[in-house]
């Protein structure tokens, strides 16, 4: 397809361009989609795997928006689902722009303390540099400046039961400015197992608005002297609302999970000399055998059978629980040699769990008289790591040890602590029942794997006042 009209925004930074990585299809613009980046920063959109054409960032000192462009115009981006047979997305003539900021209130408030846009009151040079662009694209490349009436504010505006989100044949027959929150088939199944704050595991479908669930930083952070990081956060569900989407199955050397085709998951990559070495990937990107997804492992079920019951009795009396430190997090127990170091070590046997036994001759202990105790002595440790060690005291909940569980995995780092599994295959499966979760950290743990709620929308954008000033500066 001939490409008309010039492909690079003017003024538009090169900094993070993705073209050259991934090539995209040439098109013929006549639509442009408006996302919030749930963010104060560029994302890395996985090293250009969810990128749009262009993201704006605020400039706050400068009263103006910081251009950065990752594809040409008329070439196909990434931040839309685009479901094989079904309704193009991607590819059916639509620019993409990204928009630095929220349109969660809550994250507004959250973010009070630091400079940002919330859009849904952005400020009127914000608005007037979008419309600016807008103008631009009209002039340009001849997309209409009209759209949808209705820009619900969010988080009304997510999923499709309130009216806004447009049908397949009028996605295709549209042409225009609209939101993310207009866009078809734009989330895991109901009965995917999500790890709560208690360490506790709740079918996706029964999370309830206000849980708290075990969640990570979307994006890198400094941590330490490393250039970049995750670490584990306590999140809160902002969302959860039932529905039906294009959806694949999953398979890993673990499991198997049912998710939406844009379903982003935290996927350890193959060795490139481009982008970054962890990133996003949604579910219908993945490849088996090349991608991993960082994973704590299979889910665990909470036992409540006599010998669960002995088991967090032996580690409420003589066990302890470390959380953190330059050796790690563990839990572990001290006992003699006898019946209950044995029956303990053949129960952690008979459920996988690994331990490092450590014999403590009874003459190295004797610092004082009264702890002199003519028996050799048995530390036993869970071997593992972290997560291991939150999986006993998940399964177990021994009452006096239970707390130190959030002191292990709060705050933790994320590549410190966690491993990955292969991706063993992607099967699309059709249309499948979903629990659409938004938490107010935007990500989450499915399965055991790590992953994300999805791209924003601009909420109850000014529409109205934005076209205005887009038709004032193309006049």
């Amino acid at each position: 397809m001939t490409r008309h009209g010039p492909q690079k925004y003017p003024g538009a930074s090169l900094r993070y361009w993705y073209q050259d990585n991934y090539g995209g299809d040439a098109m013929e613009v006549n639509v442009v989609v408006l996302h919030t980046t749930e963010s104060r920063t560029v994302p890395s959109y996985g090293g250009g795997g969810s990128a749009p054409n262009l993201t704006a960032v605020p400039d706050f000192g400068a009263r103006k928006l910081k251009w950065y462009q990752h594809f040409d115009i008329d070439i196909s981006s990434r931040a839309l689902v685009n479901r094989p047979g079904g309704v193009e997305t991607n590819t059916l003539n639509v620019c993409q722009v990204e928009l630095v900021g929220t349109c969660d209130p809550d994250r507004h408030e959250e973010w009070a303390s630091e400079p940002h846009v919330y859009w849904p009151q952005a400020p009127e040079w914000a608005l007037r540099e979008v419309a600016r662009f807008l103008a631009w694209i009209s002039e340009e490349h001849d997309v209409p400046l009209s759209g949808p009436k209705l820009w619900l504010p969010y988080p009304k505006s997510y999923g499709s039961a309130n009216g806004q989100r447009m049908s397949g044949r009028k996605w295709n027959d549209f042409k225009g400015i609209c939101g993310h929150q207009h866009v078809p088939e734009n989330c895991v199944h109901p009965d995917t197992p999500v790890l709560r704050a208690s360490l506790t595991w709740a079918r996706a479908g029964d999370l309830e608005v206000g849980d708290e669930v075990v969640s990570f930083d979307e994006e890198t952070i400094k941590v330490g002297n490393a250039n970049g990081g995750r670490r584990y956060r306590r999140g809160v569900v902002t969302r959860n609302d039932p529905g039906m989407k294009e959806s694949y199955r999953v398979t890993t050397a673990d499991g198997a999970v049912v998710a939406t085709a844009d379903h982003p998951w935290l996927v350890r990559q193959p060795y490139v000399n481009w982008g970054p070495r962890i990133g996003w990937v949604a579910s219908k990107d993945l490849v088996p055998l090349k991608h991993r997804i960082i994973s704590i492992g299979e889910p665990w079920e909470l036992e409540d059978t006599r010998i669960a019951g002995w088991m967090a009795g032996v580690l409420d009396a003589d066990g302890h629980a470390f959380a953190g430190g330059r050796n790690g997090s563990w839990v572990g127990f001290g006992q003699v040699d006898g019946a209950v170091l044995d029956l303990f070590l053949s129960e952690c046997d008979r459920r996988g769990w690994m331990t490092k036994v450590i014999r403590r001759d009874w003459t190295q202990r004797m610092t004082r008289p009264l702890s002199a105790n003519p028996k050799d002595f048995t530390d036993v440790r869970i071997n593992g790591g972290m997560w291991a060690s939150c999986r006993v005291l998940g399964t177990l909940r021994p009452e006096r040890l239970l707390p130190v569980a959030a002191r292990m995995w709060e705050g933790a780092v994320v590549g410190k602590t966690t491993g990955d599994v292969a991706v063993l295959g992607a099967e699309r499966l059709g249309a499948q029942p979903i629990a659409s979760i938004s938490t107010s950290t935007g990500t989450y743990i499915a399965n055991g794997m790590l992953c994300h709620n999805s791209h924003g929308d601009p909420g109850a954008l000014d529409f109205a006042n934005l076209i205005e000033c887009a038709r004032e500066y193309a006049s």
